[in-house]
């Protein structure tokens, strides 16, 4: 055999095959309207599959309900959910809908104009429709990579309602767990970075309980005893807070990676598997 065919041989041998959900989302990707490929594109897709492989090892994929990758610089892809339906029919009811002045091509990252710009997706929280989340059975995270900040934005959420994860003030970082105002503040040190938010078994009285992590490391945990319903049942929104019209709290932040589900099978996990991807992407 000479040597030309044994590369061609060689180079059939190595080729790339990848999880077949992650697969799911790359065809869904390339399908989407004004889809271009990046350079790094293959680089990108052996991450995200790698990511999706960890993630199911961990018991925590079947936690993650949606998840946005918003890193394609093309409206139409950013839009879709990387976890796609759990049927097999490879569609999802989970996908954003961009609102105003959303900035989509600077970078791998999506970003809103901190007034008009924002998504919306059509899930709401225990209650409403779809119901995957439970008072006491929810996560969220998000990774800010930077964004100006005026007085308190919020990067998504349901306002009043939802975990905004980190939902800025002035001097504090917050995170508010579905309906019961339950919540954590930290000292105010700048909001770039991975938050990730989960709910904890409730102590004593308290209606819910709350942790929050920054890169990894857990800010504390709070609880609310006070059942403070303030609004109704509405969309999850990104890049604001959103119970009404235009929604609240509006964000120029900008970020490459949220999601929201149950409560992990392994946080810790979670964590490690997400900065690797992060770090990847």
């Amino acid at each position: 055999m000479n040597l030309a065919l044994l590369s061609a041989v060689s180079n059939q041998a190595e080729e790339i095959t990848y999880d077949e959900d992650a697969q799911t989302y790359f065809d869904e990707l390339e399908a989407a309207s004004g889809w271009s490929e990046p350079a790094d594109y293959g680089s990108k897709k052996i991450a995200i599959s790698n990511y999706v492989v960890a993630c199911k090892a961990a018991g925590n994929w079947v936690k993650i309900k949606v998840l946005y990758i918003p890193i394609w610089q093309v409206a139409a892809p950013n839009a879709l959910s990387a976890k796609r339906s759990e049927d097999g029919s490879g569609v999802t009811t989970y996908d954003l809908t961009f609102n105003g002045t959303v900035t989509h091509d600077n970078g791998d990252f999506i970003h809103g104009d901190g007034s008009t710009g924002y998504a919306t997706a059509p899930f709401e929280g225990p209650n409403g429709s779809p119901t995957f989340l439970g008072l006491t059975d929810t996560s969220y995270s998000g990774n800010v990579l930077g964004g100006t900040v005026t007085t308190i934005d919020a990067l998504f959420g349901w306002y009043y309602e939802g975990a905004i994860v980190p939902y800025h003030s002035t001097t504090n970082v917050n995170a508010y767990l579905w309906k019961y105002g339950s919540y954590v503040t930290a000292a105010h040190n700048g909001e770039v970075g991975f938050w990730s938010a989960e709910s904890q078994t409730p102590t004593g009285a308290n209606t819910n309980k709350l942790e929050l992590w920054k890169d990894g490391s857990s800010m504390g945990t709070g609880e609310n005893t006070t059942n403070t319903i303030y609004s109704s049942l509405v969309n999850w929104h990104l890049l604001c807070a959103g119970d009404s019209s235009p929604p609240s709290q509006a964000s120029q932040y900008e970020t490459n990676f949220v999601h929201v589900g149950n409560k992990m099978a392994s946080q810790s996990d979670f964590l490690t598997d997400t900065a690797a991807l992060l770090a990847a992407l």
